[in-house]
């Protein structure tokens, strides 16, 4: 059995909210806080190579998607304004 990793998308817009994920990626996503309050909050979300291409086609063009390191140490992607 083949398992695939779990790939982490920060949000700290939209895509936090329950009614925006099940419009695009068909479920609710479970996240978790990622950053205290003095920085730039936001959820940790585990998701699939098609539901960040799902999420690639939800952000506009004035965003680009970027990998970064979460004060967790944790690497994930986020969308910053390009």
């Amino acid at each position: 059995m083949t398992t695939t990793a779990a790939i982490l998308l920060f949000s700290y817009g939209t895509l936090q909210d329950k009614k925006v994920q099940v419009a695009h990626f068909g479920r609710e996503l479970r996240g978790r806080p990622a950053n205290p309050a003095d920085e730039v909050a936001g959820s940790v979300f585990e998701i699939t190579a098609e539901e960040l291409a799902a999420a690639d086609q939800y952000e506009v063009s004035d965003y680009e998607r970027v990998a970064v390191e979460l004060k967790s140490g944790a690497q994930a992607w986020v969308y910053v304004r390009a």
